[in-house]
């Protein structure tokens, strides 16, 4: 058993605990919360506050440098030279790009993301850092200006999962056919308006 406290801990569930403790057991789970008087003091952190770790609900971890790119364009030319930028790069890139945001999450003290995959490498750099996740795979089926937006060249890496048996038991798959998480953002603008046409069409469920 492990204690970790600070001048405040903020439980789940009640009011901001002072001086509060956190007893962590040996498989990693919490096991107790309460104040120091309760658990002890273990390791202490001074001018610290003990949080639950934040939800990061509509992430794009494959993305995480872009930052940047496109700015200030409108939005149908900004996703023609997205989707433009992403054929540049392989699968391999892709999990880096992942990792890399899994652990910018992970930094910041977000401890699950729901996030928007284009490859599903998202799904395996959450499982391989750690990170809680819930992965929608993307299939993109647009037309914007001379820019074709359909993705059949998507790698697929979700339904590789179901069958890779070097996959971690955390990570559960599901089908699922329905408008992803941008598609409620596409129905406001032209030519997204009449169909948003992006779909779901796996999910990797990742346990941290």
């Amino acid at each position: 058993m492990t204690v970790v406290s600070a001048d405040w801990v903020v439980p789940v569930e009640g009011p901001p605990i002072r001086r509060g403790a956190v007893a962590i057991g040996d498989d990693g789970t919490i096991a107790a919360v309460g104040s120091i008087d309760e658990l002890g003091e273990g390791d202490r952190y001074r001018n610290a506050v003990i949080l639950p770790g934040f939800v990061n609900a509509h992430s794009h971890l494959e993305y995480a440098v872009y930052g940047g790119f496109g700015d200030g364009l409108p939005f149908s030319d900004w996703i023609g030279l997205h989707v433009q930028r992403k054929r540049l790069i392989d699968l391999a890139d892709m999990e880096a790009i992942a990792r890399l945001g899994a652990l910018d999450c992970l930094r910041s003290g977000i401890t699950t993301v729901g996030d928007c995959s284009f490859s599903g490498a998202a799904a395996t750099a959450c499982a391989d850092l750690g990170l809680g996740a819930e992965t929608e795979e993307e299939v993109q089926q647009h037309r914007v200006g001379a820019v074709e937006l359909d993705e059949p060249h998507r790698h697929g890496e979700l339904e590789v999962l179901a069958v890779d048996a070097d996959v971690p038991d955390r990570v559960r798959l599901d089908r699922a056919l329905g408008p992803d998480l941008d598609a409620r953002f596409e129905r406001s603008e032209a030519p997204f308006a009449e169909d948003p046409g992006r779909y779901v069409g796996h999910v990797a469920r990742v346990a941290p």
